[in-house]
């Protein structure tokens, strides 16, 4: 008879084998649960009204959200459904808004404490540029966007005096008496018209002694006769007419925007706080109760950019590039102002040029563009800066004060208008279409042309 041998390794194997299948179907089925429980929880909150709307934050992107293909293209087929898909997952907004707040908040200490070190250990005792004066925010939508809608005051037709006609004796009567006289007889009736006093004799009871006094006219039997609804762009109009009459009344129904408040924003290194709101008259979102947003002091090393040691582009905070080129950098630091003798001989050209325009009969602006890091200073590296008035606003002042030139430099428009977009280009030294737009309301202002609003142009979608 045969004995069995036992075989510890393989016994072994085997429950290690049996052990790995078990971890796999676990891990599968986590896995597996991740992908599909969300989902089926979005869609039993879909069969409830409003079921999804305590996950849904309003996301501000710059862009449509991807769409099926209408086109089934094998070469970006997957690509395609899975662009479309990621940007319809369960709670995609909420997953996103907290990942924000979360690096928002770990953002603060990390630029406070944790950088400074790094910073000091790598580079040596960088010194920490304070921040440069800036103007108060101007919330001036008008200087912003442009005219947002003229008010209309309440006005009517009738210029009539209201004051009553004095009293008309129309029968002396005796002097010597004490008159008593009636309660009166109506002799014309009260209308709403011009001359629509009503009229009462009044007779005495001891003489002949009579006199004729008037009445107020009658109320307007006033009518609608024209609605204009007011907009978000202008404001609106009743007018209503006197049946009797045809005096007119208008009043004024106030325009703009119209809004419930979505969220609150608190401020932060990448943005302004501000409360968000959407208007219920034209589904369009804005920002009121703008907080001014944080500034991270701590020391930022100058990394030069470009083909030479020199560079020709400087990178900031978060990302931002800034031209170094035309001694922007001297600019910036207000080490390069402009003399007396200098602004005068610049002065005296740009005055010889307005006037032969005007001999011309013709009219010149001259616009001085601000320069990126004037109005984004807060990205620069840390440099020093010289206090006082910089090169080009001193000219600026220069030039209104000695000639009659008309000269435009928005650097107040564009530092009221950052709170609300971004008007440079973050990777490219230029202004964007909103910092353009921006600039174009400050010269038709100098021209004494009407400004557009931003609100009411058209808006055609480039694709060259």
């Amino acid at each position: 008879m045969k004995h069995l041998q036992a075989h510890p390794q393989e016994d072994q194997a085997s429950a290690s084998t049996g052990s790995n299948k078990r971890f796999a179907i676990i891990a599968i089925s986590v896995f597996l649960s991740m992908l599909t429980l969300p989902m089926l929880l979005w869609g039993v909150l879909l069969l409830i009204p409003n079921g999804t709307a305590p996950f849904e934050v309003t996301m501000q992107e710059n862009r449509n959200p991807a769409e099926m293909p209408e086109v089934l293209d094998l070469r970006t087929l997957t690509a395609d459904l899975e662009a479309c898909f990621n940007d319809r997952i369960p709670f995609r907004s909420l997953l996103i808004s907290s990942y924000q707040n979360l690096t928002n908040s770990v953002e603060k200490p990390y630029k406070e404490q944790v950088r400074p070190y790094l910073v000091e250990l790598f580079f040596g005792n960088t010194s920490t540029t304070p921040p440069p004066s800036q103007p108060p925010i101007d919330l001036d939508n008008d200087l912003i966007f442009g005219d947002t809608g003229k008010e209309t005051d309440d006005t009517t037709t009738e210029p009539w005096d209201e004051s009553l006609p004095p009293p008309v004796v129309d029968n002396q009567g005796d002097p010597n008496c004490t008159h008593v006289l009636s309660a009166g007889q109506q002799i014309t009736p009260a209308t709403c018209e011009e001359d629509g006093w009503g009229e009462v004799r009044k007779v005495c009871s001891n003489c002949s002694y009579s006199v004729t006094v008037f009445t107020a006219r009658a109320e307007h039997q006033m009518e609608l006769t024209q609605q204009l609804e007011p907009t978000c762009l202008a404001d609106g109009q009743t007018v209503h007419t006197c049946k009797v009459c045809q005096t007119t009344t208008r009043q004024t129904l106030k325009g703009g925007h119209v809004g419930a408040l979505m969220r609150s924003v608190a401020p932060s290194y990448a943005d302004y706080g501000f409360r968000l709101h959407k208007c219920v008259r034209c589904s369009g979102e804005y920002r009121t109760d703008i907080v001014d947003k944080l500034y991270d002091t701590s020391p930022f090393p100058l990394t030069l950019l470009g083909s030479d040691s020199s560079g020709n582009a400087v990178e900031g905070r978060s990302k931002w590039l800034f031209y170094t080129g035309n001694n922007s950098l001297g600019y910036y630091q207000n080490t390069n102002p402009l003399t007396e003798k200098q602004m005068k001989e610049y002065a005296n050209v740009l005055q010889e040029l307005h006037e032969i325009c005007q001999a011309q009969g013709k009219e010149v602006r001259i616009m001085i563009m601000p320069n990126k890091e004037q109005i984004y200073w807060e990205y620069m590296p840390t440099l020093g800066v010289t206090p006082g008035i910089k090169r080009t606003q001193a000219f600026v002042d220069y030039v209104k004060a000695n000639t009659e030139v008309g000269i435009v430099y928005p650097y107040q428009e564009l530092m009221a208008a950052k709170p609300y977009w971004q008007v440079y280009s973050r990777l490219d030294t230029h202004w964007n279409a909103a910092g353009g737009f921006v600039g174009a309301q400050a010269l038709y202002r100098s021209l004494g042309m009407e400004p557009v609003s931003m609100y009411n142009l058209p808006i055609v979608e480039d694709n060259s």
